[in-house]
C-alpha cells in the first residue's frame, strides 16, 4: 500500500528537478500518474498452489488500497503451467469481489490518515528520492546498468528474501510450512513459453546508447538497422533474471519426487515419539513439517513406550531416516538405546534428532533439525546422504 502511495508523490518531484534542467514546464501532479499493478509472481509457488489464490488476493487488496489505476491478477497455477479456464475466471473474479462484495471501488484514497501507512509513505518516499539522486550523480541510470550497478543491488535483496525463506523467517504455507505430504507436481510442470528453466537468464541486452540512436535516426535507418546498431554497441546490460523466492526450495521437493519415479517410493521416514508428551508431541510436529518440505513419506505414530518398539517400526516401515522426537533431558538415555535397538535388528538408517545440537551430544545422531536449521542446507544435505542426485534440476 505504501509503495503505490510513495510512487505518487515521489514521480512528480522526479519530473520537477528535470523541469528544472531542461527549463521545460509541466504541471503534473500525483493523481496524474497511471498506475498499472499486477500481482506477484515471485510470491508463487507450484506446491499448494490454491495458496497463490490468497496470495493474489491480498496483494491485489494492496494495490487497489495503494491506489492503483489498474490491475492484472494473475491466474493461481500461471507459474505451474499454462493457465486452464478456472485459473482465469478465479483471477477475475478476484477483482469481481473486491469490487462487488468488498466496495474497494467506492473510497479513492482507503488509506489515507493511517498514521502507520502515512508514515511508511513517506518513509518509503524520502528513501526512493535520496535512490534517485545517488543514481544521478554515480551517472544515471544507464549507467547502472551497463556497469551492473543496479543488478548487483536487487540480487543482494534477492538473495535476503531467499534466506529468509531457508530460514523460515518468511513462511510460504504448503511450500516451507504445512506441506501437503501426498502431492506430486513434477508431472504437472510445463512452462507457459515451454522452456524447461524458469530463471529467465539469457543473452546481455543492447545498451540503449542514446547517441547511437540519434545516429541511426539521422541516417534514416530502419528498425532492423537500428537493433543491429545497438547490438554492437559496447556496454551491454545484464538482464535481470525472473525467480520466485520457492524455486530452490521447490527444487529439492521435485528431486525427490524423481527419486521416487526410479524406487518406487520416495525415502522413508519413520518418527519416534518418546519420552514425556508435551515435548514428544510438539517436536514430532516440529520434524513432520520440516522434513515433509522434501517431499518424504512420513510415519508419524502418536508415541512409543520404548526405543526398542520403535526399532522395531523402524524395521517394519523399512525406514530410510528414524527420527526421535522427545525432550532434552531424556535425549542423553534415549538416543543410544534406540541407536543400539537399530543395530541389534541390522537396520541401517539415518537417525535423527528433534532439538538443537547446542543442547545434546552432537555424537548421539546423524543430524538434528530445530528453528535454526536452515532449510535448504538440511534437506539437500540428506538427501545426498540417501543418494539422491542433488546436482539435477529435476
Amino acid at each position: 500500500i505504501a509503495k503505490l502511495r510513495a510512487l505518487r508523490l515521489i514521480v512528480p518531484q522526479v519530473i520537477e528537478a528535470f523541469e528544472d534542467e531542461t527549463n521545460a514546464e509541466s504541471d503534473f501532479g500525483p493523481a496524474d500518474l497511471r498506475i498499472h499493478a499486477e500481482t506477484s509472481r515471485r510470491t508463487e509457488t507450484i506446491y499448494d498452489p490454491y495458496v497463490n489464490m490468497l496470495r493474489a488476493t491480498t496483494e491485489s487488496m494492496s494495490a487497489v488500497l495503494g491506489g492503483c489505476d489498474t490491475l492484472t491478477v494473475r491466474p493461481y497455477d500461471a507459474s505451474l503451467r499454462p493457465p486452464n479456464d478456472f485459473g482465469l475466471r478465479i483471477a477475475r473474479n478476484v477483482q469481481l469481489i473486491l469490487e462487488h462484495e468488498a466496495h474497494f471501488d467506492q473510497v479513492s484514497d482507503p488509506a489515507a490518515g493511517s498514521y502507520y501507512v502515512e508514515t511508511l509513505t513517506n518513509k518509503l518516499a524520502q528513501r526512493a528520492w535520496d535512490q534517485f539522486q545517488q543514481r544521478e550523480a554515480e551517472g544515471g541510470i544507464l549507467e547502472a546498468l551497463r556497469t551492473g550497478t543496479l543488478q548487483k543491488q536487487i540480487a543482494e535483496t534477492r538473495q535476503e528474501r531467499r534466506n529468509a525463506v531457508d530460514d523460515r523467517k518468511q513462511v510460504l504455507v504448503g511450500t516451507t510450512h504445512y506441506p501437503s505430504l501426498d502431492e506430486q507436481r513434477r508431472d504437472d510442470l510445463a512452462r507457459p513459453d515451454g522452456n524447461s528453466s524458469s530463471n529467465g537468464t539469457g543473452a546481455p541486452l543492447p545498451s540503449p546508447n542514446l547517441n547511437t540512436i540519434r545516429s541511426v535516426l539521422r541516417d534514416g535507418a530502419t528498425l532492423p538497422e537500428i537493433t543491429a546498431a545497438l547490438r554492437s554497441d559496447e556496454s551491454p546490460i545484464a538482464p535481470l533474471p525472473r525467480v520466485r523466492v520457492a524455486e530452490e526450495i521447490e527444487t529439492i521437493r521435485l528431486r525427490t519426487e524423481a527419486y521416487a519415479e526410479d524406487h518406487e517410493s520416495p525415502p522413508q521416514v519413520l518418527l519416534a515419539p518418546l519420552g514425556p508428551p508435551a515435548a514428544r508431541s510438539a517436536r514430532a510436529t516440529f520434524a513432520r513439517n520440516f522434513l515433509g518440505v522434501a517431499g518424504v513419506a512420513i510415519e508419524e505414530p502418536l508415541q512409543f513406550e520404548s526405543a526398542d518398539e520403535a526399532a522395531a517400526a523402524a524395521v517394519e516401515h523399512d525406514a530410510d531416516i528414524v527420527v526421535l522426537c522427545s525432550s532434552n533431558d531424556e535425549y542423553p538415555d534415549l538416543a543410544p538405546a534406540l541407536s543400539a535397538a537399530l543395530d541389534e535388528r541390522g537396520h541401517e538408517s539415518l537417525l535423527g534428532i528433534a532439538g538443537s545440537p547446542n543442547d545434546i551430544d552432537v555424537d548421539q545422531a546423524d543430524f538434528f533439525v530445530h528453528q535454526g536449521s536452515p532449510l535448504k542446507e538440511t534437506l539437500t544435505t540428506l538427501q545426498k546422504r540417501l543418494g539422491i542426485d542433488v546436482t539435477s534440476e529435476a
